[in-house]
């Protein structure tokens, strides 16, 4: 069995990712086909040790200071977080002044849609 290294892995993809973009006769990428190119043949080259199911999903902390009241106030503390290290920066950044905390969980494998924002 051949062993490669990441970078390969993720350079092999982007490559095949660019590929079916030139195929396409696009000039960036698109979501759903040319990213869905990208994670199949990384994930191919590159099997990531957890389910498939839970890879793509980012937990993010945000939190915001005691002198502020606006929900366009939060500032983001942490992200890749685990329920030990968002317990670890929730104490730290209360001695550092932030009172109030959210936890978000981000599917990375679904486009944004920032229509919702707007109101």
């Amino acid at each position: 069995m051949i062993k490669i290294s990441y970078d390969i892995a993720f350079l092999t993809a982007m490559d095949a990712a660019n590929a079916s973009m030139r195929k396409g006769g696009r000039r960036e990428w698109d979501w759903e086909h040319d990213r869905a190119t990208f994670a199949r043949v990384f994930h191919r080259l590159w099997p990531c040790p957890k389910d498939v199911e839970g890879f793509m999903k980012e937990l993010v902390l945000y939190g915001k200071r005691k002198d502020r009241t606006e929900d366009w106030h939060e500032e983001i503390l942490l992200t890749n977080a685990t329920a030990e290290t968002i317990e670890r920066v929730k104490v730290l950044a209360t001695k550092d002044g932030f009172e109030s905390f959210r936890v978000a969980e981000i599917d990375l494998g679904v486009a944004p849609d920032f229509t919702k924002a707007i109101q």
